[in-house]
């Protein structure tokens, strides 16, 4: 529920443990990524990195975003689904980002998700709080600071298995770290051949 606009950025990475050195982000760029400010009534939601455009099912982009346009998620039918791809498998590294403006607080609202069923990881708000979670071993963090309602907010969490047995989630609030936690381990954070969503919460049918 509510607008989720630019940027949305996604970038996911299934890599050999052995190869990871101490800076594993220096140069690396978006996966893929949606701005949502096509023209008004637009259905196809294009990815700016290229290889990966969405279907918005619902009433296409609609004015007000935090930049340009934006698309308005109403948690009954409205979300855009993504081309399924292995180059969205990961067990490593994954960093998520987008802006957010909740119409409420109340409840889960969905950002991004893959998965169906016990597998699946996700991106969401919880009560207003950011959460990433994977399904498979129950492994979740929430953090206390509240996004505010009918406010733009940019949430961003990060995944990094790249040293094992220091495996961590860190979550972001503009641009303030807010949560900093170990979990237990990579494969926590499951591959799968299913489709991925955006503004819904578990599969494709509303938040």
């Amino acid at each position: 529920d509510g607008d989720l606009q630019p940027a949305f950025d996604l970038v996911a990475y299934q890599t050999d443990r052995g190869a990871i050195t101490d800076h594993p982000y220096a140069n690396l760029q978006p996966m893929a990524g949606w701005n949502f400010d096509e023209e008004l009534g637009t259905t196809v939601v294009v990815d700016f990195p290229g290889g990966f455009d969405g279907t918005h099912n619902g009433s296409g982009a609609v004015a007000g975003g935090k930049f340009l346009n934006a698309l308005d998620f109403d948690g009954s039918g409205n979300f855009v689904s993504i081309p399924s791809s292995p180059a969205f498998n990961t067990q490593m590294l994954l960093s998520l980002s987008a802006w957010v403006r909740p119409d409420s607080v109340s409840g889960a609202r969905g950002i991004f998700v893959r998965g169906d069923g016990a597998n699946r990881w996700f991106f969401y708000l919880n009560d207003g709080k950011l959460v990433l979670e994977s399904s498979n071993g129950n492994q979740g963090i929430t953090n206390s600071a509240v996004v505010p309602q009918a406010a733009w907010s940019h949430v961003a969490a990060v995944f990094n298995a790249s040293k094992p047995g220091s495996e961590r989630i860190k979550l972001y609030v503009n641009g303030t770290e807010i949560t900093d936690k170990t979990v237990g381990g990579a494969g926590n954070f499951v591959s799968n051949d299913t489709t991925p969503y955006i503004g819904v919460l578990l599969d494709g049918s509303g938040n």
